[in-house]
This record gives structure tokens, C-alpha cells and sequence, in this order.
């Protein structure tokens, strides 16, 4: 499954905004795989300083765009990205 960043300027949101939002798109994506369709959430980081979030997702571009609509995450940037762990791979 191909990697990717939904990217998301959030300006005025709390961080209590944008955990619920984040939160919403983890559920979104677990109710789609649910129904058969690959794709994984891996987490969020939220930069204050920029208001802005980054969330990972693995899946499908459609899959990805789904749940961001499904989660009423709007107006983001939809990325392929990848991913590097601890050990550089």
C-alpha cells in the first residue's frame, strides 16, 4: 500500500480541535477497512508554531480522499509520502 501525508493548515484551531479531527480520521479510516478497503491510519503530528497537522495514512489515493471526507477533513492536501524508521529504511 502506497504512503500518504494529508497535510492541513488549521488556523485558530485548538489543540483540542485538532486532536477531535485527527481522532475522526483514524475512526473514518477503521470504518473503511472494516468494510473491506485497505487502508491504515498512522498517527498525526500537530505543529502549533505553523497551525498545521500532518496525518499518515496508508492505502489507496480514493481510500485516503474517503476517509478525509467521511471525517469532515476538509480543504487538505493529499501527498504520497514515505516513510523512513528509526533505522533509516
Amino acid at each position: 500500500m502506497k504512503r500518504y501525508l494529508v497535510e492541513r493548515y488549521l488556523p485558530g484551531k485548538s489543540a483540542a480541535d485538532v486532536e477531535g479531527e485527527a481522532h475522526r480520521l483514524a475512526g473514518a479510516a477503521a470504518a473503511l477497512a472494516a468494510a473491506g478497503r485497505r487502508i491504515e491510519y498512522h498517527g498525526s503530528v500537530y505543529v502549533p508554531a505553523e497551525e498545521s497537522c500532518f496525518c499518515q495514512l496508508s492505502g489507496s489515493l480514493a481510500d485516503v480522499h474517503d476517509a478525509c471526507a467521511q471525517a469532515d477533513v476538509l480543504g487538505a492536501r493529499v501527498v504520497e509520502a514515505v516513510a523512513i524508521d528509526e533505522d533509516g529504511r
